[in-house]
């Protein structure tokens, strides 16, 4: 099953009123660099789906569990997550690579609870779903 159909719009009882299915949590107060508008801009027109008590939603995995400046932390509930860095990528970028995060002991705890990823082109999403077994989707 996809992402988008685990996540799809339901019927809305009131119009206008979005299904609030995701839990943001410190993602909107994050900085991302600045690169044309901007990954918060991104995460900004999601702002209306957000509900405390939704899976967690990690914006940017490759910062999670590689260089989050509160620390490197696992998940340990239910959370989807998107993963910016493709496939086959400089030597110099490396410690960023799919291979050297799933390599990770907080991405081992983390795993069980993903529950789907997101990437940023289908070149990745299928490079991943060689190495995953979890539901992977392609913005």
């Amino acid at each position: 099953m996809s992402l988008f159909k685990i996540f799809k719009y339901e019927k809305l009882k009131k119009p206008g009123k979005t299904p609030r299915k995701i839990n943001l949590n410190d993602s909107l107060e994050a900085f991302y660099g600045k690169h044309r508008s901007g990954w918060l801009y991104a995460l900004k027109s999601i702002k209306s789906l957000h509900n405390k008590k939704g899976i967690l939603f990690d914006s940017f995995i490759e910062r999670t569990f590689n260089w989050h400046p509160k620390g490197i932390r696992s998940h340990r509930e239910p959370w989807i997550g998107v993963i910016h860095v493709p496939p086959n990528i400089p030597a110099w970028f490396s410690d960023q690579s799919n291979d050297k995060i799933f390599e990770t002991s907080v991405w081992k705890e983390s795993y069980p609870y993903c529950k789907g990823l997101f990437t940023l082109s289908e070149y990745h999403k299928k490079s991943l779903e060689k190495k995953l077994d979890i539901p992977i989707d392609s913005l």
